[in-house]
């Protein structure tokens, strides 16, 4: 981001204005955010080029195994080829709303995020991952990212997206179309840590979080 999140306050209290969003929870979550951003501005790094670079920086290139599970799947599997190619079934895309799974060896739940672990169990899946999603539940992102290590026998990946990749016209067709993609705030990154993931500030202003067992 290349304005901070003072700079940009008021501009995005305009934009939200035309957003079916609660705009004065948003905002007050945000400037939380901005607080604990500045205090762990030590993890901050540079923008990724792309998914791929993501998942090889949290573990690492060639991994490989049994099990995956992507929890909030939307319309369609983040790394969809690498994780088809790299993990033997089970695999599976778990969405409360209609989502997209590719064909090829994959099973679509619809599921709310906050019973993942109820319809799972412990250690179900060698790698589960949170992409882009946690931002839009609200306060249930921290349990949620709890349930997940434990439904995950050996790795979690957690990505999210700032305020201010949430607005504009196409974000406000998008929530029009599903209300669930309403943006309610990032998961509190300390939180995030008590639990035991790693995290990093993406180019200052997105959420980047893994835990490996």
């Amino acid at each position: 981001m290349e304005r901070s999140w003072p700079e940009l306050r008021e501009s995005t209290s305009l934009q939200l204005d035309a957003l079916s969003y609660a705009k004065e929870a948003v905002l007050t979550k945000e400037d939380v955010n901005w607080e604990l951003f500045l205090k762990h501005s030590d993890k901050v790094i540079p923008f990724f080029k792309g998914h791929q670079e993501v998942f090889e920086h949290t573990f690492g290139k060639g991994y490989r195994g049994v099990g995956v599970l992507d929890v909030g799947t939307g319309n369609g599997v983040f790394l969809e080829n690498y994780l088809t190619q790299s993990f033997l079934p089970p695999r599976i895309g778990a969405d409360i709303a209609q989502h997209e799974v590719p064909e090829r060896g994959w099973l679509s739940v619809s599921l709310n995020a906050n019973d993942i672990l109820e319809y799972f169990g412990e250690n179900s899946f060698d790698h589960v991952q949170c992409i882009e999603t946690l931002e839009h539940v609200g306060d249930a992102a921290i349990d949620i990212a709890a349930q997940m290590l434990k439904v995950a026998r050996k790795t979690c990946l957690i990505t999210c997206m700032g305020i201010d990749h949430h607005l504009g016209d196409l974000n406000k067709e998008a929530v029009t179309r599903n209300p669930f993609l309403d943006y309610k705030g990032q998961p509190n990154i300390e939180a995030l840590m008590d639990l035991g993931y790693q995290v990093r500030l993406v180019g200052n202003y997105q959420v980047l979080a893994w835990h490996i067992k």
